[in-house]
């Protein structure tokens, strides 16, 4: 990473992006300033500096010299970056992103994944982003719902190094069992899904390929017992054994079947091709899981997963794109100038430093916490502080009550 103190921390943003902001392509050749380079950069910028509209991006940009300079672009209007959102290809977009999956990729090639007798873990899952459906037709599932689906395969190369690799958009009628065929495709990563990926036919499949999978399914699946493994008399392991799942049009492979239950007393019945882990470490697989479903959370909170800048489908899918760009911009940045911070601290610094030097961002997400005491403590048997609170019009002092000092009646 470039280690110039002078630079902001913006330019040092698009310093870490895998193409060179001022090159120019087929489909620039009537762009005179906003090239395809200069306004991907410019969005990813804006997404992770949490700009809330086009208005606000223009805004921005006349503010900051920094940027104007590092992208060669004075100003610009917001109806430019609206035609320009919904004209650049989303191929663009998902070649950035794969091109920052290859290099979490190349550095996480040592690590032995979840541990290492389980190995890496692969989790899919998708979640909606709602679309306005008084604006576009064209997400509509219902005469009330309108929405999109973010498909996702999140890879897990640690305990501690969890990133996105894979990344299909749809509307949310499509089936997610059909998008899981393109995201199941090595035989060194176990796929770690939930009951809304089951398919007999795609599963007879993937046991015939040596694809490893741990796949909740639901109560009301049929199981052939083939053989029962005896378990101990206590335990979270409820069942052990080897099943074939369905009877009409039941599947050609045998899997392995895992019950367990959790410390909230909810039953989860899980199928797998794990044979050579104990059913307690496919119970541990299956509860990574909620990775994923953090991962979501976590990208609509602080990336603008919630309202769209356009909502027309390439500009859809295009901030989809953009969102897991910064995300792993966000995870490069700790991992090259390897920082303790988590993602969302290290973000939350890059929107308020975005104009300020780069050593001054590197400064404050390296800061140690200062406080070293645990504040004011209440000694046993004494009477906590009065409480003062402020308002707008006077004081308000309330008054604790001290603890009577009367010693309580004995029960004859």
């Amino acid at each position: 990473m470039d280690n110039n103190t002078q630079n902001t921390v913006v330019r040092q943003l698009l310093s870490l992006l895998p193409f060179q902001v001022n090159q120019r392509c087929v489909f620039d050749h009537y762009a005179k300033k906003l090239t395809v380079a200069k306004s991907m950069a410019l969005f990813i910028v804006a997404l992770l500096s949490k700009w809330p509209s086009y208005g606000a991006i223009e805004t921005n940009l006349r503010a900051n010299k920094s940027l104007q300079n590092a992208l060669d672009l004075p100003e610009i209007s917001g109806s430019q970056l609206c035609r320009k959102l919904n004209e650049i290809p989303t191929e663009f977009f998902l070649q950035t992103f794969l091109k920052l999956v290859a290099e979490e990729n190349l550095h996480t090639a040592t690590h032995v994944g979840l541990s290492k007798k389980i190995g890496k873990l692969g989790i899919i899952d998708s979640t909606s982003v709602k679309i306005p459906y008084s604006i576009q037709d064209w997400a509509r599932l219902s005469s009330i719902d309108s929405s999109v689906k973010m498909h996702l395969r999140l890879h897990v190369a640690s305990p501690g190094t969890v990133y996105p690799d894979h990344m299909s958009p749809t509307t949310r009628n499509y089936d997610d069992r059909g998008v899981a065929i393109d995201m199941v495709t090595d035989s060194d990563v176990t796929y770690v899904m939930d009951r809304g990926y089951v398919k007999y036919k795609t599963m007879d499949q993937w046991v015939n390929d040596g694809i490893r999978f741990v796949m909740r399914i639901n109560n009301n699946h049929i199981l052939n017992i083939l053989d029962e493994q005896e378990l101990p008399e206590e335990g979270p392991i409820l069942r052990d054994a080897t099943i074939r799942l369905g009877v009409s049009n039941p599947m050609k492979c045998a899997l392995r079947l895992v019950e367990f239950v959790d410390d909230k007393g909810r039953t989860y019945r899980i199928v797998t091709t794990r044979y050579d882990l104990s059913a307690g470490e496919i119970a541990e697989i299956y509860r990574n899981r909620w990775l994923i479903e953090l991962h979501f959370k976590w990208m609509k909170q602080h990336l603008r997963l919630v309202k769209m800048f356009s909502y027309k489908p390439q500009a859809v899918w295009n901030q989809l794109f953009m969102a897991l760009i910064g995300y792993l911009l966000v995870l490069k940045i700790k991992r090259e100038e390897k920082l303790t911070r988590t993602p969302w601290k290290i973000l939350e610094a890059t929107v308020v430093y975005i104009a300020r030097s780069w050593k001054t961002f590197l400064a404050e997400v390296r800061r140690k916490p200062t406080r070293k005491s645990k504040g004011r403590q209440i000694k046993a048997g004494g009477s906590p502080p009065p409480i003062s609170l402020e308002s707008r019009i006077g004081w308000i002092k309330l008054n604790n009550p001290k603890p009577s000092k009367r010693k309580p009646r004995s029960k004859k």
